[in-house]
């Protein structure tokens, strides 16, 4: 069977700097889960929980870590508002596959590209809801 292209394979912690484990976001079950017994990716990963698990504090520390906007897109994409991550990118090691190009985006991205989209009119493609 032939091997998986993915672009990152693993994400665990960076020996060489731990994330102190009583400061946030190690505080976060999810992130301290990934700090201690690392995380291995498919070619998609989607990440499930409550507002405020640690979510978006993962793929966000992701991105940085590979060298992309934490708010969504591509490596090509360096786009950014109002910067709000963690450094938790600073304490994490990402398993890359040479030569796989990466994107990612989360939820809340979909609201915010067509205004920033040059020749997007504001509001286009984001769902509206149908009248009950």
């Amino acid at each position: 069977m032939p091997r998986s292209r993915r672009s990152v394979r693993r994400v665990e912690e960076y020996a060489a700097d731990p994330m102190p484990r009583g400061a946030w976001p190690a505080t976060l079950a999810p992130v301290r889960q990934v700090l201690d017994d690392g995380l291995d990716l498919d070619t998609v990963t989607v990440f499930v929980g409550e507002n405020g698990a640690g979510k978006s504090t993962l793929v966000e520390a992701i991105a940085l870590a590979f060298g992309m906007s934490p708010e969504g897109g591509s490596t090509n994409s360096g786009h950014s508002t109002r910067p709000s991550e963690s450094d938790l990118w600073e304490h994490i090691a990402l398993h890359r596959e040479p030569g796989v190009d990466a994107e990612f985006g989360l939820v809340e991205w979909l609201l915010h590209v067509p205004r920033r989209t040059p020749g997007v009119p504001a509001g286009a493609g984001v769902p509206r809801a149908e009248p009950r």
